[in-house]
């Protein structure tokens, strides 16, 4: 049983597919903070513009 070609290859497979998941979650985040500053740049705007409207 030495260095069995199908477990070297699950263990490579397993970690590829760590690596994949790892790598959307990040693009995930990026994704979520870049329409939560989108939001938040909207949200602050608009308040702005309200703020000057009751002047």
């Amino acid at each position: 049983m030495k260095d069995d070609p199908k477990q070297i290859f699950t263990a490579s497979y397993i970690k590829g597919l760590i690596y994949y998941r790892i790598e959307s979650l990040q693009r995930l985040l990026d994704h979520l903070v870049q329409n939560f500053q989108l939001i938040y740049y909207r949200i602050e705007s608009s308040f702005i513009l309200c703020g000057d409207g009751e002047k």
